[in-house]
């Protein structure tokens, strides 16, 4: 998200930063932070920053002059689906079991309206903090392959005649014929997995790419 754009958004009367920082949970000096660049804007607060821009403020209900024109929020479909729980952990056990169940649905951003390769993960646990910290919404994308340096979802084979598909969440620092190196900050540490066990190494869609600025 532009935070330029945003701080003039929050210029505009009726709105403030400490309108929004109540909508987002936090306190005024964090939302201050936010748009200085020295704090990053989780994945799970944007559809909470478009509601706060989106509705009718009290004090003017006149759109500021010359406003960048950005898709409204209220018409987006809530059909991304939100596959469960990622679980920050140590690199010999799983962040995630992908059992095929969807847990709810969330906002599809206007760019991938005609996609159905992604989906959606809530994270806990602080194996990827201050990256994501527990509570934020991921998205993530299966077609296009991820490149070394971006976060990525690891699905993994089923271990010994098991349903549920164990999966990380980390950060992809290379793929060989036979291993995937991944990086993890909480503790930090670099590790390996057999590539031969992999299903489907997901790319996960940053935020800026999401609103595509």
């Amino acid at each position: 998200m532009d935070l330029k754009w945003l701080a003039e958004q929050l210029d505009r009367p009726g709105y403030s930063q400490a309108g929004l920082a109540r909508a987002l949970g936090r306190d005024p000096a964090s939302v201050s932070r936010m748009l200085k660049g020295e704090s990053q804007i989780k994945a799970n607060e944007l559809p909470l920053i478009e509601h706060y821009l989106d509705a009718t403020p009290e004090s003017d209900t006149r759109p500021a002059p010359n406003a960048p024109m950005r898709p409204y929020r209220g018409d987006w479909a809530s059909d991304i689906p939100v596959m469960g729980t990622t679980v920050g952990g140590e690199h010999g056990h799983a962040d995630f079991e992908m059992n095929g169940e969807i847990a709810y649905h969330v906002p599809r951003p206007p760019r991938y309206a005609a996609r159905r390769d992604v989906f959606a993960l809530i994270v806990q646990g602080t194996s990827m903090s201050p990256w994501r910290e527990p509570g934020s919404l991921v998205y993530v994308e299966g077609s296009r392959p991820p490149r070394n340096g971006e976060y990525v979802v690891i699905e993994m084979k089923p271990r010994n005649g098991d349903t549920v598909r164990p999966t990380f969440l980390k950060r992809l620092l290379g793929v060989t014929p036979t291993k995937v190196r991944l990086l993890q900050y909480e503790p930090r540490r670099e590790f390996e997995i057999d590539r031969a066990k992999v299903v489907h190494i997901y790319r996960v869609v940053e935020p800026d790419e999401l609103l595509g600025v």
